[in-house]
């Protein structure tokens, strides 16, 4: 019984053990860092933004963000 096999697909026989890639050197995932507890975020991802200045800050949760909007600028005198 032969499988179709799409673009991109890994090609695999019974008993083959498919190794995921590790990205390209000097290839990154994009992450913010909450500028609160210093956790990294992924910005598509993050569970709560704000803006500040024109500048867009992401946060690992609510918690972090309450904290940032009621008094930016000493957490970013940290950041920066």
């Amino acid at each position: 019984m032969d499988k179709e096999v799409h673009p991109g697909e890994p090609v695999t026989t019974p008993g083959t053990r498919v190794r995921r890639r590790k990205p390209a050197k000097g290839a990154r995932l994009r992450m913010a860092i909450d500028p609160v507890c210093k956790m990294e975020v992924d910005p598509k991802k993050a569970p709560a933004r704000s803006e500040y200045k024109g500048t867009t800050y992401y946060f690992c949760g609510p918690r972090c963000k309450e904290r940032f909007d009621k008094d930016p600028e000493r957490f970013l005198k940290t950041v920066k």
